[in-house]
């Protein structure tokens, strides 16, 4: 066996690297296909022989960038369609052209079905067909390579839009982070500095009135301003709430989830049940806040679109899953419809799912009412760190 190294193999319209690899055991055939060759201005030490299956798949080989390869059919070691399969094997992505007699033709069609790129008959081949040949040899090999190349630009794009979208989950959940940490700084001010001030206003107001009772149009104004004082410390609860449930923090989550419940049938006049099935369970601050937020969103959306009569709210523990399930007997909705409308609401909700490491399912059928189940893994430290982040 002799060594082989790249050349530079010139065609009309093409100019590529390229060895050939000759697998002939007999000298006659091998001298007439090197003759071949040679007469087409083929160099020399681009061309790598071996007489034997195990010659030509020895370790130096292999390393040899091999993109042609004249297999003859008969070798001492292997014979007929298992000498193909045996270099194919060795070498899946080069071109393969078997070298057989006239009689053999029938093996050499089923070469083809093994692996076999085309065939050539002793005696037969010239300097026309051996160019052809390794023409094609070549623009499969330059096809190949292309094809790699976009194979594994198309990976790197994806891994970088799969890294992005890590990347963009991590800053949403950052920013949920500090809304809400924004939220109840304001909430807690708000509660207690404008709270604390307008509740001393008002009992100054209230000692200006005792003050006054003789003088009634001064009583009346002052009656008025005790009165919008007193709507206005309803307000600033109200917002306050809004921003940040203090029961939230100070009870916990199913207190929360129990007292919205509550509060939004008298606000919006909706029948609202709710079922608790779990032990209050020490979660973490960001699972609890996610949870509530989405219970909030999802009895706005059913205030706003559903016509329901009737919520039922189901909060219960499945294997290592809390699922909250909010049903309601409203219009439904089309899933498709919704969909295709990519809902910011419903996209922020689900968003919000995922960064717990859990799922949103809504399920709707028109003029039957919506159902919406969030079920989120019970949080382990790693979930809790990432969700601190």
């Amino acid at each position: 066996m002799q060594a082989c190294s790249l050349f530079t193999y010139n065609t009309e319209k093409m100019e590529m690297e390229t060895n050939i690899l000759l697998v002939e055991d007999n000298p006659r055939d091998a001298a007439q296909l090197k003759s071949i060759l040679e007469e087409i201005n083929f160099p020399e030490k681009s061309l790598l022989m071996a007489s034997s299956l195990r010659g030509a798949i020895t370790h130096e080989v292999s390393k040899k960038k091999i993109t042609l390869i004249l297999l003859d059919l008969s070798l001492p070691d292997c014979d007929g369609i298992n000498t193909v399969k045996s270099i194919r094997n060795f070498f899946p992505d080069n071109t393969i052209i078997v070298i057989t007699t006239a009689q053999d033709e029938n093996i050499a069609m089923s070469a083809l079905r093994e692996g076999a790129q085309d065939y050539l008959i002793k005696g037969t081949c010239c300097a026309v067909a051996m160019r052809r040949i390794i023409r094609f040899a070549l623009e499969r090999q330059l096809t190949l390579k292309k094809l790699n190349e976009a194979s594994e630009s198309s990976l790197k794009a994806d891994q970088k839009i799969v890294q992005m979208n890590e990347q963009l989950r991590n800053l949403s959940a950052y920013l949920q982070n500090i809304r809400e940490n924004e939220r109840t700084t304001i909430a807690r001010e708000i509660h207690d500095e404008l709270g604390q001030q307008l509740t001393g206003l008002k009992m100054d107001i209230s000692w200006l009135k005792k003050r006054l009772q003789n003088d009634m149009p001064a009583s009346e104004k002052v009656k008025e301003i005790l009165s919008l004082i007193d709507g206005t410390i309803k307000s600033v609860r109200r917002i306050s709430t809004e921003l940040r449930p203090g029961i939230l923090d100070d009870m916990g989550l199913i207190a929360a989830i129990d007292w919205q419940n509550v509060e939004f049938g008298k606000r919006v006049g909706i029948n609202c049940r709710f079922e608790n099935r779990v032990e209050e369970l020490p979660f973490h601050k960001n699972i609890a806040t996610g949870i509530f937020r989405i219970f909030q969103e999802t009895l706005t959306n059913i205030a706003r679109h559903a016509e329901a009569n009737e919520i039922v709210t189901t909060f219960y523990r499945e294997n290592q899953n809390l699922v909250l399930t909010v049903n309601d007997d409203g219009k439904g909705f089309d899933e498709y419809e919704v969909s295709e409308k990519r809902t910011l609401g419903l996209i922020g909700m689900r968003e919000r799912a995922f960064m717990m490491g859990g799922k949103l399912y809504i399920n709707s059928v028109k003029n039957k009412g919506t159902t919406s189940i969030l079920v989120v893994p019970l949080m382990t430290e790693h979930r809790a760190k990432v969700m601190s982040l």
